[in-house]
């Protein structure tokens, strides 16, 4: 089983639109697909499960009953469960159906989400250790884990990044996201200094790229940066109005992936489908 992490320490770099297109395209291949939402916002969830609603919540959102509950025929489970569970003792951890054939997801949570975030660093081995545990429990029915991160360095995704086998960092070509980079790839050499195994990374993947004066020099810039340079993977995706569409969950069709062959939203996420199984499984 592999496990890819998308992760980004600055919001709106496009995690959850790459972690969905990742989700989907492996579906279609024909894998079996586990997405894990670690975000607090819960796009990821929206996308594929059905939400519930709470106004008194800052985030307002958490799983809906899952469709295989019963009431009373489980002791102690209110039929909701979430990605916040897998860290919590004695939790029912179920995974959820999604619309895509292939495809599971386990939710977020909000509030018990940003609970887990403000913990301090030093509880990153035990949150790992029990990401372990229930990675363990479920490698037999799932052949790709994909884990969409908050915008942050938070517990949370320093723990995914501690258990995954690969890391996916995406950016945008504007100056904020782009000394985001440094960050990031200043975590992932320090998680490397902490595991047995390195954690390989993907590369960084160029997001809403514009033919734009800004983007292709910060892409250039990027590409002749020692540090950048030979991790700026050759596949990107265009600023294009399907993927934001895409997002929505009422959009029509659902998926990028229904769209006629020949759109080049369609091409470029299947292009970066292609690339991410490569370097997960090899060239077939």
């Amino acid at each position: 089983m592999r496990m890819l992490v998308v992760a980004q320490n600055k919001g709106g770099v496009g995690k959850t639109t790459i972690s969905r297109i990742a989700c989907e395209y492996f579906a279609r291949q024909g894998y079996r697909v586990l997405g894990l939402d670690f975000d607090s916002q819960c796009n990821f969830s929206r996308r594929f499960t059905m939400m519930d609603y709470n106004q008194s919540d800052p985030d307002g959102v958490c799983p809906a009953r899952h469709p295989s509950y019963v009431p009373d025929q489980v002791d102690k489970w209110d039929g909701r469960s979430s990605t916040a569970d897998i860290f919590t003792p004695n939790s029912i951890v179920v995974p959820y159906p999604s619309w895509v054939n292939g495809l599971d997801v386990l939710p977020g949570h909000g509030e018990q989400l940003r609970g887990l975030e403000s913990q301090a660093k030093d509880t990153t081995q035990r949150l790992s250790a029990m990401l372990g545990e229930f990675l363990d429990k479920v490698q037999d029915r799932y052949d790709v884990v994909i884990v969409d991160t908050s915008p942050s360095k938070g517990a949370l995704t320093r723990c995914a990044m501690m258990v995954a086998s690969h890391l996916l960092i995406p950016t945008l070509l504007e100056p904020q996201s782009a000394e985001g980079l440094v960050g990031m790839l200043t975590l992932w050499r320090t998680v490397n200094t902490k595991r047995k195994k390195p954690l390989e990374i993907i590369g960084i993947l160029p997001n809403r790229v514009k033919k734009v004066g800004l983007h292709e020099g910060l892409l250039e810039g990027l590409k002749a940066n020692a540090g950048t340079g030979r991790l700026i993977t050759p596949v990107m995706l265009g600023d294009r109005v399907a993927f934001a569409e895409a997002d929505h969950m009422h959009a029509k069709p659902r998926s990028v992936f229904d769209l006629a062959k020949s759109n080049a939203a369609r091409k470029e996420a299947e292009a970066v489908g292609e690339f991410i199984k490569a370097r997960l499984f090899g060239r077939t």
